[in-house]
């Protein structure tokens, strides 16, 4: 996952990319470390998925803009619409099946 500093950045990897994950994540945290590897366990499986991070505290308005309230956070953009959203305690297995269904689809250029 690429580390991303500005809300600018963020929007512009959503606008880009056709399948774009976003985890959030808080300083401190220690479910945000362990999701975070499980994530990028997940991800390396799905290779067609732009994957992003960010942390809550050096981009405080990411919690206005997309509406997350606790951390960890991961948002799944489709074609520029978020599709999938799981927050706090992220199933690894369900995360997983999202991930490989929204790359299926995003393959097949089908929503």
């Amino acid at each position: 996952m690429q580390q991303l500093h500005t809300l600018k950045d963020i929007e512009q990897a959503i606008a880009t990319h056709p399948l774009v994950s976003l985890y959030i994540k808080a300083p401190i945290c220690g479910v945000c470390t362990v999701v975070a590897a499980q994530l990028d366990s997940a991800l390396a499986v799905e290779g067609n998925v732009y994957a992003v991070k960010a942390d809550i505290a050096e981009i405080p308005k990411m919690a206005g803009r997309f509406h997350v309230l606790t951390a960890p956070a991961w948002l799944l953009f489709y074609q520029g619409k978020e599709v999938e959203r799981m927050a706090r305690f992220i199933p690894q297995a369900q995360m997983k099946q999202t991930l490989a269904k929204w790359t299926k689809v995003a393959e097949s250029g089908h929503q």
